[in-house]
């Protein structure tokens, strides 16, 4: 039988290592604009007041299920990353085929108390509806 103490230790440090669960220290916020007959996303990570931005480790940002469009990247890493934002823009590579339509992301972004004593891999999962002129 296993010890109910180190499992619930695991079961912790998982949650804490890999991001389980809702994001507690930051939010994420997403905006699609019409730029040259094309779409031009933003996603910004807004830390607590109490938290700031670390560049320290590996941010990502995966986009799934963006019917009607044609994007530069899907998946973008660290080398991405838009540090003045802090997040990502994507734009896309040819006009909307639809008016509108739903982009699903996952956006992994570090956020560390102000003096970085602690710091936490943040698991940012959502939809965004984004419509074209």
């Amino acid at each position: 039988m296993r010890n109910p103490v180190l499992t619930c230790a695991l079961v912790i440090v998982s949650v804490t290592a890999y991001g389980f669960g809702k994001p507690q220290h930051s939010k994420v916020s997403v905006q699609s604009t019409p730029k040259d007959g094309n779409l031009e996303f933003v996603f910004k990570i807004e830390p607590n007041s109490d938290m700031s931005v670390t560049f320290d480790a590996p941010w990502t940002l995966d986009i799934k299920n963006a019917e009607g469009l044609t994007l530069s990247k899907e998946k973008l890493k660290k080398s991405d990353l838009d540090q003045k934002l802090p997040g990502f823009k994507v734009s896309t590579t040819a006009a909307p085929k639809a008016k509108s339509g739903e982009v699903e992301y996952k956006l992994v972004s570090f956020i560390c108390t102000k003096y970085k004593t602690r710091c936490y891999r943040e698991v940012h999962k959502g939809k965004h509806n984004w419509a074209a002129k």
